[in-house]
């Protein structure tokens, strides 16, 4: 910044009197915040308990009501202002100058000109170069956050999820938008700064500074779906400089626990065991939304094409087991989930359920939470106590943060679900960067591909993981029919000549080495699971029948009058799913295990 009140972009061009408004004081000011939580209130208390647990600044803002949000009243932001002595913003509409006139009589520290409220002006933007007090301002993409640093603005707040509904996947597109937007200036020559400044509708001057500092000339927090520990060390490895909180933080049992979790995850976003740490006992945290399952699957068909890997296969164990790259850490993950082979995993809730399984013979578990995000470290911790074989966890696809904590917790396996919110809509986790094994979900041949090549060492090949979904009782019809289409389609791949080999790759957009090693072999190089739908041995057996090498069952097992012996006669019919006796005595006795809800299935049938 220079010294004499314009930033150095504007290269002594400054649209106001840097005398009067001096921009470099202003964007000094929100550089103190840097590395901070911006945590939003709306009571005195709810104020001293952000400050208490170490949030950088307090945003003020009115309680929740129906109707058109506007400024906040002037005397609760007086009376915060009193309360606390950490910077204070409140947010005014966007174009009313004159509710930024009345904050800066008040004293505020910053003002947000916030697309959140209601729009005072649709097409015109407060001149914030006419105000003494640093302004924020949002921006969903690099053109809108340099239109608005030449507005005036001193921070730049990456917006995503306007709801509040917990949900990050918005944050995370934008935040990946603009730094991608940023790494492909920054590999322009200069001719070609030109055609982006106004491909983006973008000063010049800006978008020259961008490229020369290889980052916004301002700070730039990330709002939006912020809710966890995990969510805030993601937006800043992602390359923000620190985070917004929303006020829904407060609905949980111990806010100030929640606060300080998420402003130690900001200040330690590259330490897992601090984020573990950060992560434990917050069991309540905001449950958010689960997407519907047509979002879940336009996301998968927006992933490019892979490029080839160059390395080759190393087989494993067996011929029939081969690992895809000559990758030592690859091997090394595979061979830890060949133990799963002919077995069942069974996801639980708790350490009790976990016994349950263990004893009766299950090959694995699956920590299930009941909400859209990670499990808690400290029920992860539980369980591994509880038992001695293999534990899974899940994480949101896209949030390799999420995972960090999970490797760092020391879990056997990390299975990145769809089930859960989605993080990045975009881009799954580089599962190669984990010393830890990963599962992920499939619905055909392609997905199974992709996944694959991201390094996941098990794939589901994944219905309604439930028993039966809420329109259709007989789910297992899905996971049949994904079983049959992706066992078809490599049953084609290795009928094929190898002249067509090369088509077949182009149509799946995978690496064509890869393709080769399948039809080698013959199925693919990692382990295949079954899930959704599977309640009964005979269940199990015709998935086993039909080529997979095991079987997911969903916490619903539990729901039956005797867990234990359905699982037990579930991992008989896996190890003996050839033998029709040995099924004919697993099937045996459990008529008495359905739970009190099958009135509805005997309901639809008839």
């Amino acid at each position: 910044m220079a010294e004499d009140g314009a930033v150095t972009v504007y290269s002594g061009s400054a649209i106001t009197d840097a005398k009067k408004n001096p921009f470099s004081i202003k964007a000094g000011l929100a550089q103190m915040l840097r590395g901070g939580a911006i945590v939003e209130v709306s009571s005195v208390e709810q104020a001293k308990i952000a400050e208490a647990a170490g949030a950088c600044s307090i945003m003020v803002s009115e309680p929740s009501r129906p109707g058109i949000k506007r400024m906040p009243d002037p005397s609760l932001v007086k009376s915060v202002k009193r309360a606390v002595s950490v910077p204070v913003m409140s947010r005014v509409r966007v174009g009313h100058f004159v509710e930024a006139q009345i904050l800066e009589s008040i004293g505020l520290d910053y003002i947000d000109e916030s697309e959140v409220l209601g729009l005072a002006d649709e097409y015109n933007f407060i001149n914030k170069h006419n105000f003494r007090f640093p302004f924020v301002c949002g921006c969903r993409n690099l053109g809108e956050a340099l239109r608005r640093i030449r507005e005036g603005a001193a921070m730049i707040r990456i917006q995503g999820d306007l709801l509040n509904s917990g949900n990050i996947v918005e944050t995370v597109k934008n935040v990946r938008s603009l730094m991608g937007d940023i790494r492909i200036l920054n590999n322009m020559d200069e001719d070609e700064v030109f055609t982006f400044a106004k491909k983006i509708a973008a000063p010049y001057d800006l978008v020259a500074q961008t490229k020369q500092m290889g980052r916004l000339p301002v700070v730039q927090f990330a709002a939006g779906g912020v809710v966890t520990p995990a969510d805030a060390a993601l937006m800043m490895q992602l390359g923000c400089d620190g985070v917004f909180v929303g006020s829904e933080v407060f609905e949980c049992s111990d806010p100030y626990k929640k606060v300080r979790g998420i402003v130690q995850a900001v200040r330690h976003y590259n330490d897992p065991h601090v984020l573990v740490e950060s992560s434990c006992g917050l069991e309540d945290a905001m449950a958010g939304i689960n997407l519907s399952d047509d979002r879940i699957e336009q996301f998968v068909q927006s992933f490019l094409e892979l490029l080839a890997m160059a390395d080759g296969f190393v087989p494993v164990h067996n011929s029939r087991t081969m690992v895809y790259g000559n990758n030592n850490l690859f091997t090394i993950r595979m061979e830890l989930v060949q133990k799963l082979q002919g077995g069942v995993i069974i996801e639980v809730s708790d350490a009790e359920e976990a016994k349950i399984a263990e004893e009766a013979g299950a090959c694995s578990i699956v920590v299930h939470h009941g909400t859209p995000h990670m499990p808690t470290p400290d029920l992860i911790k539980e369980i591994k106590q509880a038992v001695s074989i293999p534990v899974m966890a899940r994480v949101r696809v896209g949030h390799f943060v999420e995972a960090q904590i999970l490797e760092a917790i020391g879990v056997d396996y990390v299975d990145e679900s769809e089930l859960l919110g989605i993080a990045d809509n975009d881009n799954y986790i580089n599962k190669r960067n984990f010393c830890v094994p990963f599962a992920c979900g499939c619905k055909h041949l392609e997905e199974a591909f992709m996944r694959v090549t991201e390094g996941a060492t098990i794939i589901w090949m994944q219905g309604s993981r439930s028993r039966w979904s809420s329109s259709r009782p007989d789910s297992i019809v899905e996971t049949v029919q994904i079983v049959r289409s992706v066992m078809m389609e490599v049953r084609n791949l290795t009928n094929a000549d190898e002249d067509e080999v090369f088509t077949f790759a182009k149509k799946m957009a995978v690496p064509y080495d890869l393709v080769v090693q399948i039809r080698h072999i013959g199925r693919l190089p990692v382990l295949l699971f079954a899930a959704g739908g599977i309640w009964t041995p005979a269940d199990a057996a015709l998935m086993m029948q039909l080529g997979c090498d095991g079987v997911y069952i969903g916490s619903e097992i539990f729901s039956c009058v005797d867990p234990y012996k359905q699982v037990q006669a579930i991992v008989q019919a896996v190890k003996h799913y050839n033998d029709p006796h040995v099924l004919a005595e697993s099937c045996s006795g459990l008529e008495d295990t359905e739970s009190e809800d099958d009135g509805g299935f005997i309901a639809y049938l008839v």
